[in-house]
């Protein structure tokens, strides 16, 4: 499975819209960073080249 990470509420709700109009499986877990920061990842069930494509969106997004 291949993640993505959300730093922010925005991001992972970006994320997931982005995952849901996809129709690609997904799992989200919260986990603490080196700084002590709440971060959400996200795991996700698709292939390589479905997955870039996801990632892609969400880098322009947020870049």
């Amino acid at each position: 499975m291949k993640e993505l990470i959300a730093k922010t509420d925005r991001q992972l709700g970006t994320a997931l819209k982005i995952l849901y109009n996809s129709k690609t499986p997904y799992t989200v877990s919260v986990a603490e960073n080196e700084k002590g920061k709440i971060e959400f990842r996200i795991a996700v069930d698709a292939d390589e080249e479905k997955f870039s494509k996801i990632k892609s969106q969400y880098d322009v997004i947020f870049s």
